[in-house]
């Protein structure tokens, strides 16, 4: 695309730039998928046409019951670049923790061109939980099934750090994320979901937090021998800090201890961007291709009217 990952948009570089010129970081904002979800084997779509997925694939184990049944209404992508010491990962692949160390022992001074080049890289999609018989799957006979549908958000936390070698190249990890019921509002009219994930429904169709409870509330089922293996490995391999209880609010969260990545390891290449589009490709060869949220868009056309 001809546009440098390394290049620090607060440095006053050329508008060629991914960062863009000195005051606006394109790839800042939050940035509706409108790709479909890329999820190892699809169960087929529903009724309205989401594609559906276990939760055990979505969330590679981390979050049981695994068999679950999801399907995804939209996925969000939040980008911001981190201006502070103290919003620095605590977790860094190994391979990363001396470059990110630089940055944390930086003295910036009042230039912003010295802040950290860094930006963190927030996974949010909204997904509702389906009753198997609802989509058409079987009921598993070892673990609770839902019988409303339950509207639902996973987060996954990460961050993304410019490549020295690939000029449009992102190097990406993830520290963590959770799993939540999303918040409802008996509104008339369509679905439609905000950058939060948030969901408009009409309230009745779907269970609330004792419906959650039932399904997530510890002691409420017993994983499988070939998901304990697998979580033992993601505990060794990753460092993983799995649920171990459920909040009040009925969230779920997670931390990778030990995360993966680095350069030229797990990473995204920006191969288009500009006020509305972003178009990336994921070291597997994915294509994601993204719309700036029009929240986002706002917030931007406010900053570029400050300026003027």
């Amino acid at each position: 695309s001809g546009r440098d990952a390394r290049v620090n948009p607060w440095s006053g570089g050329s508008s060629t730039a991914v960062g863009g010129p000195a005051g606006a970081d394109l790839l800042e904002g939050s940035w509706l998928n409108i790709s479909r979800p890329n999820y190892v084997e699809c169960l087929g779509q529903n009724a309205e046409n989401d594609f559906m997925y276990t939760l055990g694939r979505m969330s590679f184990d981390i979050f049981q019951p695994s068999n679950l049944i999801c399907s995804v209404q939209s996925t969000h992508n939040t980008i911001r670049m981190i201006g502070e010491r103290e919003e620095l990962p605590d977790c860094v692949p190994n391979s990363l923790k001396k470059e990110v160390a630089l940055l944390c022992n930086s003295s910036y001074g009042d230039s912003a061109s010295k802040r950290p080049f860094l930006r963190s890289y927030d996974i949010a999609v909204s997904m509702t939980i389906e009753p198997p018989s609802l989509v058409g799957q079987p009921t598993p006979a070892t673990t609770p099934s839902p019988t409303k549908r339950m509207r639902a958000v996973m987060s996954v936390k990460g961050y993304i750090l410019p490549d020295p070698e690939v000029k449009n190249r992102l190097t990406v990890w993830f520290t963590g994320g959770s799993l939540g019921p999303a918040k409802l509002s008996s509104n008339d009219g369509d679905e439609t979901d905000d950058e939060e994930g948030n969901i408009s429904a009409e309230g009745n169709d779907y269970g609330g937090l004792d419906e959650w409870n039932s399904i997530f509330g510890k002691g409420k089922w017993r994983r499988a021998l070939s998901e304990r293996a697998r979580g033992m490995a993601a505990k060794v391999l990753l460092g993983v800090d799995a649920p171990s209880k459920m909040e009040e609010d009925g969230q779920l969260g997670y931390s990778l201890n030990r995360p993966v990545g680095g350069h030229g390891k797990a990473y995204i290449d920006v191969l288009y961007l500009d006020d509305d589009l972003l178009i990336m490709k994921g070291h597997h060869g994915t294509i994601y291709a993204m719309a700036r949220s029009m929240v986002s868009q706002r917030y931007r056309n406010l900053q570029a009217a400050s300026r003027t």
